[in-house]
């Protein structure tokens, strides 16, 4: 299996900072407002809704960023490749949705290998004690390519 760089980059890092800008926009907006309002009172509907997007917004965000951000420094080229058996996997709280081949495959799971964490989708039916052979990010941990070993 073979995981598109691209896709890591804009989901975890552009759709990020998007997110966040736009945070930072409706908390303009409701301190502008606000202010120029203050003498009247304002629909405290309306202040939970936003305050619950704003939540909601950087929740997913700093889900994705936190591996993301490091993707200002990698390149696709600086991979490296490690074979070993696979010890633990654990689901991404509060990731994005990713594509493999033009479809839907999930969240994300940090998948530790030889005492490595790394961030990945487990298409398929990978599980604990597999032996697999890897291509990942060392910074953000992102796996590129998977590769199951068959015989072990």
């Amino acid at each position: 299996m073979v995981f598109d760089y691209n896709q890591y980059y804009t989901t975890t890092l552009i759709h990020s900072i998007i997110k966040i800008s736009i945070v930072v926009v409706l908390i303009v907006i409701f301190i502008i407002v606000h202010g120029i309002f203050s003498k009247q009172k304002g629909s405290i509907f309306a202040y939970l809704i936003i305050l619950y997007i704003c939540f909601s917004l950087i929740i997913s965000a700093i889900g994705n960023l936190k591996y993301g951000i490091h993707l200002i420094q990698e390149n696709e080229k600086d991979y490296i490749s490690i074979i070993g058996e696979i010890q633990n996997i654990e689901r991404v709280k509060h990731s994005s949705r990713y594509y493999y081949e033009g479809e839907a495959v999930g969240d994300a799971s940090i998948v530790t290998i030889n005492g490595e964490k790394l961030y990945f989708m487990t298409i398929g039916d990978l599980e604990i004690g597999d032996y697999i052979e890897v291509e990942y990010l060392p910074k953000s941990t992102f796996v590129l390519k998977v590769e199951l070993f068959t015989g072990f």
